[in-house]
């Protein structure tokens, strides 16, 4: 979803204002779409692993939750291009010259300018680490007990 809003963010970065343009008007909407599907998913930090939740008077807690996370999108985006000022430069240049980049010559700009700080773990992330942990712990409690033996 942060893709949604790089456009639009790399236009608040440059030009310093937080109004969306009608221009990301449409791109805007599908942001908020995908985040809203991603609650009723039950894919949220909120609500995860709860499907089929809603209900209309929860209508205002997904849409919350929705906001909550293209805010949590737009702000990594935000963030994003502020670190890679020098990079959006030296792609506007090479456009400028070139009119077209390459991958390889826009993997080589990002070498060279970029800097993207790895994002926190998600919750989903989390969860899914503390189970393959967990995992491995009844592995180990398994071989601990002897077979045939009565536990009781």
């Amino acid at each position: 979803m942060s893709i949604h809003y790089v456009n639009e963010v790399n236009l608040v970065a440059i030009f310093l204002t937080l109004q969306l343009s009608t221009i990301w008007a449409e791109t805007a909407d599908n942001a908020r779409s995908a985040a809203r599907t991603f609650v009723l998913g039950g894919l949220s930090e909120k609500h995860h692993g709860v499907s089929n939740f809603w209900v209309a008077d929860r209508i205002n807690d997904i849409d919350l939750e929705a906001l909550r996370i293209l805010s949590v999108c737009y702000e990594r985006a935000k963030e994003i291009l502020q670190q890679n000022r020098k990079l959006m430069d030296a792609v506007v240049d090479g456009l400028i010259q070139k009119k077209s980049l390459s991958k390889q010559e826009f993997l080589r700009l990002v070498k060279l300018h970029g800097s993207i700080k790895p994002m926190s773990p998600s919750i989903i992330d989390l969860r899914i680490a503390k189970r393959a942990k967990f995992d491995e712990e009844m592995k180990k409690n398994q071989k601990k007990i002897p077979v045939g033996s009565n536990s009781s």
